[in-house]
Parts: structure tokens; C-alpha cells; sequence
């Protein structure tokens, strides 16, 4: 699978924020490429778990050196059953805390938005574009089924 997202020519600060993922229509595929993460580089894992419905998703994050030497590692892998990737760097910090789910409860709610998406990484890449271009604050992020 080629990957020019990866090979940008675009410089990129080396310890920015950032988050990676992969999601597969096999779930052993899915545990496969998360040893893989785990092994490439000193991330840390937001979540990696099965979802509705038989797919299976890791979500991680860390520099964004880091992150990009890890979703090599998985998609040098070449599984077939790989749906959807996710190289997201200078991520704001409101969308790794909503994944997190460190967010503040009690927020003063004058409007209400609801993002939906078919794929885990549309939506991501969706709360990313909201938060950097409107004050805007998350209650809540759920993947998938949860």
C-alpha cells in the first residue's frame, strides 16, 4: 500500500502532537498491526479494542516522528483487511483529550453539534477541522460502538 502521507515533503516539527489509526475488517489482523505499533516506536495507546461490527481499531499518539515510524510498521504489514488509516499530526489537544475522555462536564452549552462519519478516521480528522477552526468544546467522542 503506498503511502505518500508519510513521505510529505512538508516539514514537520518532530515532537508535535499527533495521533495514528488503523482499522481493519479482521480483528487478529487488527491485534497483528498494534504488536507492530507497540514494537516501532514509544507511543501511547488511546484505544485498541474490537468494534461493531467484527472490525477491530488502535488509536495512538505521541511525536509526530513517532507516530509516523509506527503506521509504517503497520502498513508494511500489507493486510488486505485494512478499512481505514489515520496520520494526523499537530492534532489539537482538545481532540487527544476528548479520546481520552478527559473533558469538563460542566460546560455551558449554548449550541449543540453533532458530528457523525462512516469510518473511526473521517471523524477524527472531522472534530480536528471543528476545534481548530471555532471555539468549540467536546463532551463527548465515542468510536465506533462505544
Amino acid at each position: 500500500m503506498d503511502t505518500p502521507f508519510i513521505q510529505s515533503s512538508i516539514h514537520l516539527d518532530p515532537d508535535a502532537p499527533c495521533i495514528g489509526l488503523v482499522e481493519y475488517f479482521s480483528i487478529a489482523d487488527g491485534l497483528e498491526a498494534t504488536d507492530a505499533i507497540l514494537k516501532q516506536a514509544a507511543v501511547r495507546i488511546l484505544v485498541s479494542r474490537s468494534v461493531h461490527p467484527g472490525k477491530y481499531t488502535t488509536l495512538w499518539t505521541g511525536t509526530v516522528e513517532d507516530v509516523s515510524e509506527s503506521l509504517k510498521a503497520a502498513v508494511r504489514l500489507e493486510k488486505t483487511s485494512l478499512v481505514d488509516l489515520l496520520f494526523l499530526p499537530y492534532v489539537h489537544d482538545k481532540v487527544i483529550q476528548a479520546l481520552s475522555r478527559l473533558y469538563n462536564p460542566n460546560i455551558k452549552l449554548e449550541a449543540l453539534g453533532v458530528l457523525e462519519a462512516t469510518s473511526v478516521a473521517s471523524l477524527i480528522k472531522a472534530a480536528d477541522i471543528a476545534v481548530k477552526c471555532a471555539l468549540v468544546h467536546f463532551i463527548s467522542m465515542r468510536l465506533a460502538d462505544h
